[in-house]
């Protein structure tokens, strides 16, 4: 604000806060922090490699992405939008990359029987 107080992304912001009383505060704050511990868990299972965690973070990214869309359904709010799009995309890299490690695990499982 200081540097560029025609800065719409700024002004945006203010405003937003200017609106948001001490119950949606918690609301969001208690929301974006579970949300970034499941996805912290996620993350963490899947770089492990563990084949148990892809199935589990396809479950909680759609849990997720349904109640966002519960979300944009009955208060519509662009953030909701923002974070339900980057969920989707998590979503599919995830499940690409669940049916890539599923054939390595056949092809590598095949190999074994000869």
């Amino acid at each position: 604000m200081i540097e560029d107080p025609n800065d719409l992304f700024a002004q945006y912001l203010l405003k937003l806060a200017e609106n948001f009383s001490v119950s949606a505060q918690t609301f969001a704050s208690v929301y974006l922090l579970s949300h970034g511990v499941l996805k912290l868990f996620i993350v963490v299972t899947l770089l492990q490699k563990k084949t148990w965690a892809y199935p589990v973070a396809l479950v909680i990214l759609g849990l997720l992405m349904l109640y966002q869309v519960y979300l944009l359904i009955f208060d519509y709010k662009i953030e909701y939008l923002f974070l339900a799009i980057f969920d989707t995309i998590v979503l599919i890299l995830v499940w690409i990359e669940y049916r890539s490690q599923k054939r390595l695990r056949k092809k590598s499982i095949s190999k074994l029987d000869f």
